[in-house]
């Protein structure tokens, strides 16, 4: 059976030298780990002995990423919901990534048009001169 952290067991663990936090129910020492994180140690400390779930989840981490944390749990946080992920790597809130890739798909559409726009106009305007 994991092993339990109480809310404040966790709290303690929140300084640069002993880091930390805790995802979707479950708690994570991150501490060995901040060096590394692609997205800075600063952004670790600003959760460090927190629930940091939500700053996780708009993240927009990649299955890499989740797949990953499992090499640094330390247990469940009491009281904490536990939410396991499917191999699309989002949560059932919802909150992940399906709307960062609408997002993408989005800017490309515009920059598309953009671009046919500008090289039309473009191409319109040579063959005004050249006649």
């Amino acid at each position: 059976m994991a092993r339990v952290i109480a809310n404040e067991e966790l709290a303690a663990h929140n300084t640069e030298d002993d880091l930390w936090l805790a995802v979707n129910g479950k708690v994570y020492d991150v501490t060995k780990f901040k060096n590394e994180h692609p997205g800075g140690d600063e952004v670790l400390l600003e959760v460090a002995g927190k629930d940091a779930t939500e700053q996780f989840e708009d993240a927009g981490h990649s299955q890499d990423a989740r797949e990953m944390m499992s090499s640094y749990l330390v247990g469940h946080l009491e009281g904490g919901a536990v939410e396991e992920h499917g191999e699309s790597g989002c949560c059932s809130s919802n909150k992940c990534s399906p709307g960062n890739y609408l997002m993408y798909a989005g800017v490309a559409v515009g920059v598309l048009a953009v671009a046919y726009f500008f090289f039309k106009r473009r191409s319109c305007a040579r063959t005004k001169w050249s006649k």
